[in-house]
Parts: structure tokens; sequence; C-alpha cells
């Protein structure tokens, strides 16, 4: 009887280790079909991925000839004066400013006469698109020998570019 005990224990210990091996199979099954579903899933999200990526492409191609068109439209108004409205950034994108620009110089870079000059002529548009006419008051046109003119009153102290020396009349 104790050699029978004996071998039940040893079965019954023998039993338990096929147990823990067969449950460690059926984990390693369970986890075999999960990284294979993962795998499905991460294929279907690579595809979804690649079919925004067009999208997002198609969208800066149309932002960009938006950004164009709005651009070109603009600047065709007026005579002299141009306007940089969007800026490329490093990464590609567009960045919205309003840059005022005359023969490729920034406002801020140009001399005092030609910023005059500038100034007159985008008063000059926005009066002809509005159908407005105000007087004009130009300070400091002294500096400017060759001042454009926006066709309607302008109020102004002016230099003669054939004349070397100050007269006061």
């Amino acid at each position: 009887v104790t050699q029978l005990e004996e071998d039940i224990s040893a079965m019954q210990t023998r039993r338990r280790q096929q147990e823990g091996i067969l449950a460690q199979r059926t984990v390693l099954l369970n986890a075999q079909a999960r990284v294979t579903e993962l795998q499905e899933q991460g294929r279907t999200a690579a595809l979804k991925l690649a079919e925004l990526d067009g999208t997002l492409d198609l969208i800066e191609e149309f932002s960009r000839y938006k950004a164009g068109f709005v651009e070109d439209s603009i600047n065709g108004m007026f005579d002299h004066a141009t306007f940089r409205l969007f800026r490329e950034q490093i990464n590609g994108g567009l960045e919205e400013c309003c840059d005022v620009v005359y023969e490729g110089v920034p406002f801020q870079s140009l001399n005092n006469g030609a910023r005059i000059n500038v100034g007159i002529d985008i008063i000059k548009t926005f009066g002809e698109k509005t159908g407005t006419s105000v007087p004009l008051f130009v300070d400091n046109a002294e500096a400017v020998t060759d001042l454009w003119t926006t066709g309607g009153q302008m109020i102004l102290l002016k230099v003669d570019g054939k004349k070397k020396e100050l007269t006061v009349k």
C-alpha cells in the first residue's frame, strides 16, 4: 500500500508538471494568436496612415496654390507695392504674414522717399477700390524728388530737383 501511495504521489506530481507545461503551451498559443492579430492591425494602421499622408499632401498643395492665388490677386491691384502674405517655414509649411515689398526690398529696409511713395500707392489703391478720395497730408515729402500722385488732393512741402540751393518764396 505504501508503495502504491508513493507511486500515486509521484504520478500526481508528474501530472501537475504536465498540466503546468500544458498551461504554458496554451498561454504561448494565445500569445502567438494575439501577436498575429496585432500585426494585422499594424498593417491596417500603416495603410490608413499612408492614405492620410496622401490627403495631407493634397491639402498642403491646395494651401500653397490658394496662397499664391490670393497673393497674386492682391498684388495685381497695386501699381508699385507688392505684399508678401505667406512666408515659407523651415518645415515646409506656410506662415501667414503681411509684408509690404517694393522692387524686392521689404518696407522696413526702404529709404524714406521710397516709403512715402509706397504709402501713396497703397492709399491710392484703397481709394480706388472703395470709391473714396480724401485729402492726403504727406509728411517729409520734401525728401522726395519724384513724388507719386493719388489723383486726389495732396498737401505737402515739395522739393524741386533742379534747384541746388534752398530758396524761400
